[in-house]
């Protein structure tokens, strides 16, 4: 994981992008889960999020910015590592690879607990 002050301008660009929708449907520079809420809009299309709906063509910017990097971002902090320092919160560049590998961890729990539920 590339922590925001190491990104390229790239990937920068590709954090603004996904940062800017946060900011348009949340009041938000990132809203919590930002990054998988993202990802389920270029997956299925639905463009409703949080107050209002994302703009078609910057979820299509985010997506070639995204295959363009072949990574995603994803934010950090102590609900996602439990006792991360505060100053090793925020962004952080994953490769397309780690960041499926953590949507599939994801669905995993989510699917451990709904048997247990």
């Amino acid at each position: 994981m590339i922590p925001e002050s190491h990104l390229t301008d790239e990937q920068r660009e590709l954090y603004d992008a996904m940062s800017d929708i946060s900011e348009d449907c949340h009041c938000a520079g990132w809203i919590t889960g930002n990054e998988y809420n993202l990802w389920a809009a270029l997956q299925d299309g639905d463009l409703r999020y949080g107050q209002g709906e994302i703009d078609a063509e910057q979820l299509e910017l985010v997506r070639g910015l995204s295959k363009e990097v072949d990574g995603w971002i994803i934010w950090l902090d102590d609900d996602d590592v439990p006792g991360l320092p505060v100053e090793q919160w925020g962004a952080r560049f994953v490769t397309m690879a780690e960041w499926l590998d953590l949507i599939g961890a994801k669905a995993a729990a989510r699917k451990r607990v709904a048997e247990v539920g």
